[in-house]
């Protein structure tokens, strides 16, 4: 499956709809459309939606935040998580908080957190951030917001 973080696109009448896919995405949609094309496949899987705003990254993100928290209270004497967990639970109180909150589930039907290196909306990032000051405040565990 080829993704695009966001296309534009044009109504051209009811029920047809023109998506113009950006550059550097080009070449994958184009080889998804061989291999379908090869296939005899004349249907396509579309998600249609507003896209998601591009994550921060570096030393100030909201990736870094999140995971930096998670990694404070995993170290925290008085806590025997490990930081894997403490995400786990960060997710699943953020998915309480937040509907709109994109997940994963495994074969169990258990939520799983995503790793380090993918993506989160900034909505989605601001409720896992909320759901860690829960669990800090819930374990006696003072957050460290920024280290200079």
């Amino acid at each position: 499956m080829t993704e695009a973080p966001a296309c534009k696109y044009a109504r051209r009448s009811r029920g047809v709809f023109t998506f113009y896919v950006p550059p550097q995405f080009i070449d994958g949609f184009e080889a998804e459309h061989a291999r379908l094309t090869k296939m005899k496949i004349d249907q396509a899987y579309v998600k249609f939606g507003k896209p998601l705003k591009p994550r921060s990254t570096g030393k100030h993100s909201s990736n870094t935040h999140i995971h930096g928290h998670a990694t404070q209270i995993g170290q925290a004497p008085n806590v025997a998580e490990p930081k894997s967990k403490i995400m786990f639970d960060a997710v699943e109180l953020a998915v309480a908080m937040y509907p709109d909150f994109r997940m994963r589930k495994d074969y169990k039907g258990r939520i799983v957190p995503v790793t380090e290196s993918e993506p989160w909306s900034t909505a989605e990032a601001h409720w896992v951030i909320e759901a860690l000051h829960q669990i800090a405040s819930f374990c006696d565990v003072e957050l460290k917001e920024t280290e200079e």
